[in-house]
């Protein structure tokens, strides 16, 4: 019902068609003993690396070169790897999760061929290391904490020199949108910006409270975070409407195209900065019957998404086969009438209608009609026996789905 709840918080959803297509497929990637997998980055749509735990604490490093179908083993067997980064040039970095005993990084600047040993910032208390990310050869930056407060935060190595850029926060992601504009995220939900390639940061105001995992920053201006969006570079915050709290993950390229996935991996799309957003795979990550979810990471590329969980010893891959705005259909126009209701809520559509579903509030399926055999684009649907209150009616067109709301008197 997960699903549908997130479907049920839409208003409307239309202008981008889905092809069935779209499945998680498991790659070959379930080898070597390994227990879980830690992080994965994407150099471009080609190449990617990821890092995992096997059964003895060493961290297993694997490679793509052919868009995550399939994945090789390196030769690197080191225990206690927190993070990886891979950058368009072929540049990337790992470092180890306590650094201050440790005192070491990796860094490659050929697309992961090789690799040499960077000596870490100089950390004295206990320190986890959360976060990573590599501009260049010449620079790059951790993020972490220990607790003990004056180590914590965010140090950047430039021209062979470790600076302290963050003091004193749990800092626990780094995301830089270009060669000037970055992000780091905290433990306790505060947001800092750089606007000068990391020189210099500033608190945003970030309105939630929770520890951020992930940042969603289109522009130094455009962020989407969980439940909150600013336009201006978080001089002001907005509360979004279009279920985040249910799909769980989501993602925008752009101002306008962005997908979601909900906790049982359903896929949405939209092409209106979400004001729609329309089911683009029902496909589910789901091992055995009793299974209801799987991941908590996620990647987002337009042409696919990878997910992985610390729980399962694998990566999934879906190859999107999206057509965004789709002419046809989006010229698709819909009425539902009288709205309010009492006994039977006429539907007005341009296109036949094949199935309805009508679902409440908590996602519960309250009734369904089919009108397979009926060619009228006007369909009468009787609702006298459901109970006062807000419901949602999902519509299939062939193979769109649109969804609109009513209230039932």
């Amino acid at each position: 019902m997960k699903t549908h709840l997130f479907l049920m918080l839409t208003l409307l959803l239309y202008g981008v068609g889905y092809s069935q297509s779209n499945s998680w497929i498991n790659t070959s990637l379930t080898i070597h003993g390994t227990d879980y997998f830690k992080d994965i980055s994407l150099s471009d749509k080609m190449n990617g690396l990821a890092i995992g735990i096997d059964h003895t604490g060493y961290n297993p490093r694997y490679k793509t070169t052919d868009g995550g179908n399939t994945w090789t083993r390196q030769n690197w067997n080191y225990r206690g790897n927190a993070c990886i980064h891979y950058n368009k040039n072929g540049d990337a970095i790992t470092a180890k999760i306590d650094l201050a005993t440790s005192n070491v990084l990796r860094i490659s600047n050929n697309y992961a061929t090789n690799w040499s040993t960077i000596a870490a910032p100089s950390i004295n208390s206990q320190w986890g290391t959360k976060s990573c990310w590599i501009k260049s050869a010449t620079e790059y930056f951790v993020v972490g904490a220990g607790g003990w407060g004056n180590d914590d935060g965010v140090y950047r190595r430039k021209n062979g020199v470790w600076e302290h850029v963050i003091k004193s926060v749990d800092a626990t992601k780094i995301y830089f949108v270009d060669d000037q504009v970055g992000f780091v995220g905290t433990q306790y939900g505060d947001l800092y910006r750089t606007l000068d390639s990391g020189n210099t940061w500033e608190n945003i105001n970030y309105p939630g409270s929770k520890q951020i995992d992930e940042i969603n920053a289109v522009s130094k201006d455009l962020i989407y975070m969980g439940q909150y969006k600013t336009t201006d570079g978080g001089k002001n915050w907005s509360s979004v409407s279009f279920g985040i709290e249910i799909i769980g993950r989501y993602h925008f390229f752009n101002e306008l195209e962005a997908y979601g996935v909900t906790g049982q991996t359903d896929v949405y799309a939209t092409s209106d900065g979400g004001s729609n957003w329309t089911l683009i795979s029902t496909n589910k990550i789901i091992d055995n019957p009793d299974e209801i979810a799987c991941c908590d990471k996620f990647i987002f590329m337009k042409d696919k998404i990878f997910a992985l969980s610390d729980a399962k010893p694998k990566i999934y891959l879906m190859n999107v086969d999206t057509t965004l705005s789709t002419n046809e259909f989006s010229k698709t126009s819909v009425e539902i009438f009288p709205n309010p209701a009492n006994d039977y809520l006429n539907i007005k559509a341009e296109t036949a209608i094949n199935d309805i579903s009508i679902y409440d509030l908590k996602g519960r399926l309250v009734k369904t009609a089919s009108f397979n055999n009926n060619s009228s684009n006007e369909n009468q649907l009787k609702i006298a026996s459901l109970a006062q209150g807000l419901y949602f009616l999902e519509m299939k067109f062939g193979q769109f789905t649109l969804t609109k709301k009513f209230f039932k008197n």
